[in-house]
């Protein structure tokens, strides 16, 4: 027994002495290795891909003798926590500090700093987290209009200055490729893939020719495809989408074959599939506004163009459903015998659609509003406008998600209709410039900063005698019964056609 005990003690007297100097395989004569102390590094950093990153650490003896760093080797490397190849190190520097032009991707990373005795091999390490992102990443996208050819800019968000740095043609610059055709619209979702279920951010940009679909998870401009090739049929080759609604993973599609699809990946549904027809079959036309609760489960209302009439699309139903009334004898929502102008849901506190119709033999106006209870519409009001207003003959319509307010815009001129007041007042005139959008924009993201996001609304302008260069976007500030306020102006666009927010 006690030959046992003497045996494991020296085994275990070994094994610390192999350990402490697994590293000391140099011809030296050996004395206590002093602690190197890393010091004036963060535990966290953020880094821009293709802009220099700095950290100058301070390092120290621990017995306070003076630190020479000529006895010292140094790297600075990184691993991918994202990535499939998690375990592959990346060398950024052999340098005491850090200072490159960051060349990794946007990803998050482990950063390492190692320093190594050069003499006894001992090594010190501290760990800092890094997140890489690129200067184009949170902000808003806008797509214009440039001699009939369309540009993508951007509006990114500084998170150090929390001011907006303006970013011109951004495919060109950042992905080195040029969109083809006449600009319709740019739009952000926050989706999945298709094949992996990983998380998505992606950025559709429509033109007269074709949709591009860009992966822009790692805020790269150069991963993109086709948007037909999404569509689970068989489409023409200018094949296009017209109005994307989205929340989360659920989508819906409306494109230029004039076809109503939706999208939910979680529920392995893909854009493709007309939703534009009733279970007992035949193609349905409906009007290109349609209006979309962007809640859970998802309902969405449309007008039937031909028979005048609104349809509604709910949940995971392969085809369209005929709404009834809660009082049948004045509103009958599966014959209105009118024209839709305008259709849109108003996601204040008595939510509610709204939709403006026009009699085809009288032209008047008539502005119905309506709640939902499951297939049953809920009449809230049914008001005929007066025909002084140039409502009927707006270039384009919103409507204010706080408040309920109708925004519409008629040449240089913002209106505001107030349906519960039938109060109609001139809002903003931009005199002698041409409004070419008015915009809310529809966020996912619920964060204090989105959501003031969202109460902006977009007013965009130009100048007809220099469409390409003299683009503004304002965003104001609408309050319940004052003035409008100028919250933000940029400058530099050409015709805006159309705005979303990438967040």
């Amino acid at each position: 027994m006690k030959n046992t005990i003497i045996a494991f003690s020296l085994l275990i007297f070994n094994i610390c002495i192999l350990n402490s100097c697994r590293k000391d395989l140099g011809n030296y004569d050996y004395s206590e290795q002093n602690h190197v102390l890393i010091e004036n590094m963060d535990d966290n950093y953020l880094g821009f891909s293709g802009v220099g990153l700095k950290i100058k650490p301070v390092l120290k003896l621990r017995d306070g003798t003076p630190f020479d760093e000529n006895k010292y080797s140094y790297e600075w490397f990184s691993y991918d926590s994202l990535a499939s190849n998690a375990d592959v190190k990346k060398v950024l520097s052999t340098e005491k500090d850090l200072d490159i032009l960051l060349s990794l991707v946007p990803s998050k990373y482990a950063l390492f700093y190692q320093i190594t005795d050069k003499v006894t091999g001992y090594y010190w390490q501290k760990k800092v987290g890094l997140r890489v992102t690129t200067e184009i990443a949170d902000g808003w996208l806008v797509l214009n209009d440039i001699n009939n050819e369309a540009r993508l800019d951007m509006l990114a968000f500084n998170a150090k200055t929390t001011a907006y740095d303006s970013y011109f043609d951004i495919t060109k610059a950042s992905g080195d490729w040029k969109i083809e055709g006449k600009p319709l619209m740019v739009h952000y979702v926050r989706n999945s893939e298709i094949l992996t279920s990983k998380t998505s951010a992606r950025v559709y940009v429509s033109t007269d020719k074709l949709t591009y679909s860009i992966n822009n998870q790692i805020y790269t401009w150069n991963n993109y495809g086709n948007l037909k090739d999404e569509v689970m049929r068989p489409t023409p080759t200018n094949y296009h989408a017209v109005k994307f609604s989205s929340r989360g993973s659920e989508s819906y599609l409306l494109d230029s074959e004039g076809v109503l699809s939706r999208e939910n990946i979680p529920q392995a549904t893909l854009y493709g599939p007309s939703l534009n027809r009733l279970s007992t079959g035949g193609m349905i036309e409906i009007a290109p506004f349609f209006a979309d609760k962007k809640a859970s489960p998802n309902y969405a209302v449309v007008f039937d163009v031909k028979t005048r009439r609104f349809l509604i699309h709910k949940g995971m139903n392969q085809a369209l459903i005929v709404p009834t009334s809660s009082t049948p004898d004045t509103f009958k929502p599966e014959n209105l015998q009118k024209d839709l102008v305008f259709l849109a849901y108003a996601p204040i506190t008595n939510a509610q659609f709204y939709a403006l119709l026009k009699d085809p033999v009288t032209k008047k106006l008539n502005l119905v509003r309506f709640m939902d209870n499951d297939t049953e519409f809920v009449l809230q009001g049914d008001d005929a406008l007066d025909a002084s207003l140039p409502i009927g003959n707006a270039d384009f319509y919103e409507v204010d998600p706080t408040y309920g307010y109708i925004m519409y815009s008629v040449g240089g001129k913002v209106y505001q209709y107030d349906p519960f007041n039938k109060v109609n007042k001139l809002l903003i005139d931009k005199g002698s410039r041409t409004i070419s959008l008015i915009k809310y924009p529809s966020l996912f993201n619920r964060s204090d900063r989105y959501l003031e996001i969202g109460k902006k609304l977009v007013v965009c302008t130009y100048d007809e005698s220099q469409p390409t260069n003299s683009g503004k976007m304002e965003l104001y500030d609408i309050s319940l019964s004052g003035e409008p306020q100028l919250s933000k102006t940029y400058e530099g666009f050409g015709k805006i056609v159309s705005v979303s927010y990438r967040e």
